[in-house]
């Protein structure tokens, strides 16, 4: 229990600090200090990071600068129900090992992209 809240709790600042939704952090952190298996792991960050969200919009909205979120609605849930089955699908013909290959190469990739964009 202890090693799970130190892990999402340093995903979750990581992920701040980035700018970005922070499932790129949470999944290895979940398959590698939490082992959880990795067909497991990825929803739990989805879910995680649509908490998040909802809490963010809420609290914008509470404090007056929320836009208009619900035009956000559409494409985040599009990107949900289409990426969860892709995604499984995905995993089910690479392999765990190969996925958390490719989750690696794209955190390198948006770390670099952020780190270029504060130059």
């Amino acid at each position: 229990m202890r090693r799970g809240l130190i892990a999402t709790s340093s995903a979750a600042l990581l992920a701040a600090l980035a700018g970005i939704g922070g499932a790129l952090i949470y999944v290895p952190s979940a398959v590698r200090v939490m082992r959880m298996p990795h067909w497991l792991a990825v929803p739990a960050a989805q879910l995680l990071v649509a908490v998040v969200a909802s809490v963010v919009v809420v609290f914008h909205a509470v404090g007056g600068n929320a836009g208009d979120p619900i035009d956000d609605v559409a494409p985040l849930a599009l990107d949900f129900v289409v990426a969860v089955p892709a995604g499984r699908w995905l995993g089910q013909r690479l392999g765990e090992g190969l996925l958390m290959r490719l989750l690696a190469v794209g955190l390198l990739a948006v770390g670099t992209r952020t780190a270029l964009e504060a130059i």
